[in-house]
């Protein structure tokens, strides 16, 4: 019986774990995406928006929006926001001079394998340590001592190694277009030198980003990456991340060696006392093979330590932005290559806003004795927010005609890049119109 009821009530603790996880997951989900709380308010039967606005007939003035159709467009269009299509250029080129075009945040699954190795480092210190911490306390004191200077342990190892790996590939980086300057300084005219510099001014993400484009690539990138005019980078936290890395992996090892040696001094005084036998060449050398054999394995956990903390630092080179202002860049373009791909997602909530300002028509009818042509959909409202001013909706069709636009104006500039017709003798094509973005959906 009691060991039915331990089992049981591990299951619970494991089941509680799992649904704390799972609550997380969901808040964190639902705090980046809260569209689908929305969508269902409006959509449960009975009780949702859609069946307690139908009812609602008023408006604000004749001949308008009715005040629930007003309320329904309100609701959905702080999931639709979007910046135009200019300002997605913008933080675009940010991206491509400071060298940041490719690159995003560490992804979740590398943030929770990252987690995972901590878990398991902080187990082993954990077990460990627990042997020589506070050995005159309690057992349960000992394992909640130890258990917190572990976990600062892994936190700040996970701080630093991450720091170290993003300041190696920030320091290569600004060294490199540093060297690029000086190896252009060797070539330039000498009346050139003069006015030759590593950084033209510190660019911002609020600045025109064309205002560096007579400079040469390295001079754009150190303009947004560099923090002050002679900004080189450092290889501080990777000197700090080393020092650390090499001295826990020594003192860990050299205290599991300690431990080890104790324990077989324990042994060694309890078979003394408890007398020879004719057995004993063979224990002393099987003793001796046992500890070669713990040797080898602590130097391994050492090896295998030190090879996860440059995981760690290989996700801060590989992962994050380097470039001042290039997270709220990303961010703002939600890390996408192209406004298209960008816009397509709002697109798609458009449509279901039309479905839903539709359905509220439909439900509206049922109240009126007589049908009525409703003319007014989520598109006409996005129109009449901009005209008031409105800046973070963008209207499908204008973003068509802006992508057109752009279309043509890459193909004229790739035509006038080409040599001219008659040294071919072809003619250039032409450019052709890019299928609208309405007809695509």
């Amino acid at each position: 019986m009691a060991e039915l009821l331990e089992s049981l009530n591990s299951l619970t603790g494991l089941g509680i774990a799992l649904g704390i996880i799972a609550v997380v997951a969901l808040l964190a989900y639902l705090h980046h995406d809260s569209f689908p709380i929305t969508d269902v308010s409006y959509r449960l039967p009975l009780v949702g928006k859609l069946a307690r606005y139908s009812r609602d007939l008023s408006e604000k003035k004749s001949g308008g929006w009715l005040n629930s159709e007003l309320t329904l467009c309100r609701d959905y269009a702080r999931h639709v926001s979007a910046i135009s299509p200019e300002e997605f250029g913008k933080n675009s080129e940010y991206l491509r001079k400071a060298f940041d075009a490719g690159r995003k945040p560490i992804p979740k699954t590398i943030f929770g394998l990252i987690g995972a190795l901590i878990v398991m480092e902080a187990v082993g210190f954990a077990l460990l340590l627990s042997s020589w911490m506070a050995t005159d306390s309690s057992e349960n004191f000992r394992w909640m001592l130890t258990a917190m200077i572990v976990a600062v342990l892994a936190i700040i190892l996970v701080m630093v190694t991450h720091a170290a790996g993003h300041q190696l590939y920030r320091t290569r980086l600004l060294r490199s277009c540093f060297k690029r300057f000086q190896a252009e300084n060797l070539v330039a005219p000498e009346t050139q030198r003069a006015n030759r510099t590593y950084t033209s001014r510190i660019v911002s993400l609020s600045d025109e980003q064309g205002v560096d484009d007579d400079r040469p690539q390295h001079v754009q990138c150190a303009n947004r990456v560099a923090t002050t005019p002679d900004d080189l980078g450092s290889y501080a936290w990777v000197w700090i991340a080393g020092a650390l890395i090499v001295t826990i992996a020594t003192l860990s090892t050299l205290l599991r060696i300690e431990t080890l040696q104790g324990n077989e001094l324990a042994q060694s005084a309890g078979g003394l006392f408890g007398g020879g036998g004719g057995n004993a060449a063979a224990a002393s050398d099987s003793q001796d093979a046992q500890h070669y054999a713990a040797i080898t394995s602590f130097w391994i956990l050492a090896i295998v330590f030190v090879v996860t903390q440059l995981v760690g630092m290989g996700v801060g080179y590989r992962y994050g932005f380097v470039g001042k202002q290039s997270g709220e860049a990303y961010r703002a373009i939600g890390g996408c290559a192209d406004y298209e791909t960008y816009f397509r997602p709002m697109r798609r909530r458009m449509s279901v806003v039309d479905l839903r300002l539709s359905t509220l028509h439909r439900m509206m009818e049922r109240h009126l004795p007589v049908d009525i042509d409703w003319d007014r959909d989520f598109l006409t409202f996005v129109r009449e927010e901009r005209k008031r001013g409105v800046t973070d909706l963008q209207d499908p069709t204008e973003v068509a005609k802006a992508a057109t636009r752009a279309l043509i104006e890459d193909h004229n500039a790739a035509r006038r890049s080409e040599p001219a017709a008659g040294a071919t003798g072809e003619a250039p094509p032409e450019p052709t119109a890019a299928p609208s973005l309405e007809e695509k959906a």
